[in-house]
């Protein structure tokens, strides 16, 4: 065999049980990752199929009874953009803001046809649905495209291009993704995770670290947000506005004691405000509208606006913002004129 045999053949054996390892953490611990690296976009979930016969998702992915056809002139077509917040996890289609911001308009001005397309879905981020508003939006002709940023966003945002790009270390997903995932574990439990990969390990950093740390890690997310905009403006012909979403823990030491997320933040900790102040900045820096939406949660409406173990709002919430975000419209002057269309 000579004397690299008996090297070549540990170097083979190595590979085919790092191979053979990879495989089982892929399709067990890391189950979720593998189908988020098979389809980073994963709008509106992994794996979807159109069902004619399921009207929560129309023929396009989005969460909307209606298809682009329905989008037509007259009348004044908002498409409203975002996480789960907007999509409406853990309530009803038409319990979900979009949804409700429609029948609030339809209150308000009876007589206008005024259209709201949820575009949103769970774990989405900038990065992801500007290139959906490029792919989807000309075919329901926006008047108007809306925006809400959630907290996790900044971070999303980065794991998703790297993801979709594979560009530097995270190449080897494409070869050994888990030994990958197992390094960023390790790293992040060790607070080296910034060092080795870039940006924090930490998905709600922007609540839980100075502006001045954070600021680095957010300006992905504002280029995203401004592409959005330009796409908006230029492409589309539309007005756009951008709404900051807060966590329950801005407004309220009540809500969500139970939170599945609980221990990921501190709920009176020192930074949690400072994902406003960086958009309190962002606002006079840009040319379209930058709204907060704390000061409607700012003290609390009512109890609960949140579930009992997760962050996300209740109907009631749901109904109660999209009045809130319906004035923040008419404020900023960005819905249609009347008659218009």
């Amino acid at each position: 065999m000579g004397a690299k045999g008996p090297f070549l053949l540990a170097a083979f054996v190595a590979v085919l049980l790092a191979v053979a390892v990879d495989l089982a953490l892929m399709h067990s611990r890391y189950h979720g990752q593998r189908l988020l690296l098979e389809d980073v976009r994963h709008f509106p979930t992994f794996h979807w199929v159109y069902d004619p016969a399921n009207p929560e998702f129309n023929r396009d992915g989005l969460r909307e009874s209606r298809g682009a056809a329905a989008f037509e002139a007259p009348g004044c077509n908002i498409l409203f953009l975002g996480d789960s917040f907007v999509f409406g996890m853990r309530v009803q289609p038409q319990q979900a803001l979009p949804q409700q911001l429609e029948r609030v308009a339809a209150a308000e001005r009876p007589g206008e046809k005024i259209r709201v397309a949820n575009f949103g879905w769970v774990s989405a981020s900038p990065y992801l649905q500007k290139d959906l508003l490029a792919e989807l939006g000309p075919s329901y002709r926006p008047d108007v495209v809306l925006l809400a940023v959630d907290v996790t966003d900044p971070h999303e945002d980065i794991k998703y291009r790297h993801y979709s790009e594979r560009k530097g270390v995270h190449a080897l997903l494409d070869w050994l993704p888990s030994w990958l995932l197992l390094a960023k574990e390790f790293a992040a439990d060790r607070g080296l995770h910034e060092e080795w990969f870039g940006y924090p390990g930490d998905r709600l950093f922007p609540v839980n670290r100075s502006l001045e740390e954070s600021r680095p890690h957010m300006q992905q997310t504002r280029a995203h947000i401004e592409a959005i905009a330009a796409i908006a403006r230029d492409d589309l012909g539309a007005r756009f506005g951008l709404l900051v979403l807060p966590r329950h823990y801005h407004y309220s030491d009540r809500e969500s004691p139970e939170d599945w997320e609980t221990g990921a933040y501190d709920r009176a900790g020192e930074h949690r405000f400072e994902w406003f102040r960086y958009f309190d900045e962002m606002r006079s820096e840009v040319e379209f509208p930058v709204r907060s939406l704390l000061p409607a949660l700012r003290p609390p409406p009512f109890f609960p606006t949140t579930f009992h173990d997760d962050p996300h709002w209740t109907p009631a919430t749901h109904r109660y913002m999209a009045g809130k975000v319906f004035e923040i419209l008419e404020e900023e002057g960005l819905l249609c004129e009347p008659g218009a269309g």
